[in-house]
């Protein structure tokens, strides 16, 4: 990448929550605006399933985590962020945001929605049973019994004598 400064500008309470430069695990990643910054411009996002040992110690998420400058702005709400990514061409991008995906003042579509409960509840149900949940959900107007929603929403385990 030709980025040579990643200038992330929030509240500081943000950064005493989230400035962890190192961490070492997928729990400390989540609190580390280096390493979810590097995610998000090396792979486009930051879900769930992009937190594992395998990217914590990724190379390219690690050199580019050292680009990464956080900078306290007490005039910023707790849930605003400025990013100012400088390029090596002296190009720059800038982006502001005052309310961060989610949020009631910039909620999520519907698909958006339904692509991090399938990031999220693949792997524990399997794509089937979370798919299944999606179009239950769709609709819940007219679902008349709730108990097909709670079998597909819970995890079929085995039991000692094999069966589920």
């Amino acid at each position: 990448m030709s980025i040579s400064e990643i200038e992330i500008t929030v509240a500081s309470l943000n950064i005493k929550v989230t400035g962890n430069p190192d961490p070492v695990d997928c729990l400390q990643a989540k609190f580390s605006l280096q390493f979810v910054a590097a995610l998000a411009l090396l792979y486009g996002r930051a879900n769930e399933t992009d937190f594992t040992p395998q990217t914590i110690h990724d190379v390219s998420v690690r050199d580019l985590m050292k680009k990464v400058r956080l900078v306290a702005d007490a005039s910023l709400g707790e849930t605003e962020a400025h990013v100012r990514i400088l390029r090596r061409d002296g190009g720059v991008r800038e982006r502001h945001v005052t309310s961060p995906k989610g949020e009631p003042a910039n909620p999520m579509t519907f698909q958006e929605i339904e692509a991090k409960f399938m990031d999220l509840a693949e792997p524990v149900l399997g794509r089937k049973k979370a798919e299944g949940v999606i179009e239950t959900v769709r609709g819940l107007e007219d679902l008349n019994d709730s108990s097909r929603l709670v079998y597909l929403c819970c995890k079929q385990t085995k039991t000692k004598s094999g069966n589920r």
